[in-house]
């Protein structure tokens, strides 16, 4: 989470760091904060979906998992 908000204070229309908070704070509970930033990665990026996400492929397949499920407890759409 670290990460993606020192990014995003760089470049705050990067999607890419903007999944990646979402998901964080989802798995940290802090839903309101994880939903504001779906909003504003689909504003950006309005056909990101869980379904679209993957085309990308990670080392270990627990880590596609932990995104995944951080983005769907943060809203983005199916």
């Amino acid at each position: 989470m670290d990460w993606s908000t020192r990014v995003l204070q760089q470049k705050p229309t990067w999607v890419a760091a903007l999944r990646y908070r979402a998901a964080a704070l989802a798995h940290l509970e802090r839903i309101e904060d994880a939903n504001a930033d779906i909003k504003q990665l689909l504003g950006l990026q309005p056909n990101c979906t869980l379904r679209w996400l993957t085309v990308y492929k990670y080392r270990h397949p627990w880590m596609q998992e932990l995104l995944s499920d951080g983005l769907r407890l943060a809203g983005l759409p199916e």
